[in-house]
């Protein structure tokens, strides 16, 4: 791996540490809504009896 490369990841990786810590905050956050299960399986014509266990 590049010098530069893992130097910009271990940068990230402690910026995570003190985010996590609540010592600072993120600079942007993403909301995912949990999908709708239901519709999903209706639209793909299986049924929860039918799914991979």
């Amino acid at each position: 791996m590049e010098k530069k490369l893992f130097a910009e990841l271990v940068t990230s990786l402690n910026e995570a540490a003190v985010i996590s810590k609540g010592k600072s905050r993120p600079s942007r956050q993403f909301k995912v809504d949990a999908p709708d299960v239901k519709r999903v399986r209706r639209r793909i014509g299986r049924a929860k009896a039918n799914s991979p266990d």
